[in-house]
């Protein structure tokens, strides 16, 4: 049964806030929508914060042809949800999340068959996957709603390095469904691959690889933040100022780096990412062709790795360097924003050693990553100009 335009807005922001604190989206990414009546459903507006969303900006959208009323834009993957509400009768909820070991299994492009009684009774026999497609274009549309159609008894479905999409009769069921999908592919991965847990998974990369896990305790790089002139960077637990002009001590190499980024990129914050999993890519040397959209939109079309000493040319129209063997910094206008590409980032390596490991990648093309990346840039430039 539909929900009330009323129930409809409640429920929506507080998926929003779920979504975020569960890890399952990111910034604005993702998208949320409840069915008000046979012929209408509400959902997020484009590029606005879940943390501050408020029912004014929910937007009621047709689901024959997509018309709305007001100034405020409806989300961009709005098409997605109506054909789903077309196909689906029974669904009255949709999320899109992000969530980690969906996208991460989606890369392959394959279809799932479940065998465990506990994931069927919910999700179904079968995980489908809709081919890849630019976020937000008729492409992609195309794609999900041909694999919705395709498998009628599946609740969720992947969409190839993008995410998942989730269709509940309920707000509980839909948010049910997120769960279980992510545990059933977190558990396929380890299956897959021949192992029990991240550990083990990392070993056997670097056996492939070739390389020595590292076994010493990294240093930390610190987190930092520029007022004006001048940056605080904490390390170690201690917090020191700088001046961006200041000469530095050979010793002070950590916060030389700091500063070095601050006098050349317009990066107001800068975090150190240590995952494991961004570890273990940024001791390969090599350059990081994102895997996922979300990280080519967020990080750049290629994330470079380089010494200490050399990261500001690598970082040049990048949010994210690897430092070699060591991590990540991660930088952004607000510590909100750097710390979203270090969550993204943390998401987009283990997709890359995951896929290697499964010898299934499928990494975006240098055209789609450069894109998606330059019209993230404008449309970010242009929220923040309003703001």
């Amino acid at each position: 049964m539909a929900y009330t335009l009323e129930e409809a807005k409640t429920l929506i922001i507080r998926a929003g806030k779920e979504l975020l604190a569960k890890g399952l989206v990111a910034r604005t990414w993702g998208n949320i929508s409840a069915r008000i009546s046979e012929t209408h459903f509400a959902i997020t507006p484009s590029g606005r914060s879940y943390e501050t969303m408020t029912p004014d900006q929910i937007v009621v959208v047709a689901i024959d042809d997509l018309t709305y009323e007001g100034d405020i834009k409806p989300s961009s993957e709005k098409g997605i949800h109506a054909d789903c509400y077309r196909l689906r009768e029974d669904v009255q909820f949709i999320i899109h999340t992000h969530q980690k070991a969906a996208t991460v299994m989606s890369i392959s492009g394959d279809h799932f068959t479940l065998e465990d009684s506990k994931e069927i009774a919910l999700l179904g026999t079968m995980i489908p996957c809709a081919p890849y497609g630019i976020s937000s274009t008729k492409t992609l549309r195309k794609h999900v709603a041909q694999t919705v159609a395709d498998f009628p008894q599946s609740k969720v479905c992947l969409m190839q390095s993008h995410g998942a999409l989730c269709m509940g009769t309920s707000y509980d069921e839909a948010f049910a469904l997120a769960d279980a999908l992510e545990n059933a592919m977190q558990q396929r991965i380890y299956r897959s691959i021949g192992v029990s847990n991240d550990k083990e998974l990392l070993e056997k990369y670097f056996q492939n690889r070739r390389l020595i896990l590292a076994t010493s305790a990294l240093p930390d790089l610190g987190i930092s933040i520029r007022i004006n002139d001048r940056f605080l960077i904490k390390q170690n637990g201690k917090q020191s100022e700088y001046s961006i002009k200041e000469k530095l001590p050979s010793e002070a190499w950590i916060a030389k780096a700091h500063q070095t980024i601050y006098k050349t990129q317009k990066a107001r914050c800068i975090v150190y990412e240590n995952d494991p999993f961004v570890v273990a890519f940024s001791a390969t040397k090599k350059t990081l062709r994102p895997s996922i959209d979300d990280l080519a939109q967020i990080g750049g079309a290629t994330i470079k790795t380089a010494t200490s000493s050399k990261v500001t040319s690598k970082l040049n129209g990048r949010n994210a360097v690897f430092i070699l063997g060591l991590g990540a910094f991660c930088t952004g206008r607000t510590m909100d924003d750097a710390l979203a590409v270090a969550m993204i980032l943390r998401k987009g390596c283990e997709a890359e050693i995951v896929s290697s490991l499964l010898n299934k990648p499928h990494r975006l093309s240098f055209f789609d990553a450069w894109i998606q990346r330059t019209v993230y840039l404008s449309k970010y430039s242009k929220m923040n100009a309003k703001e």
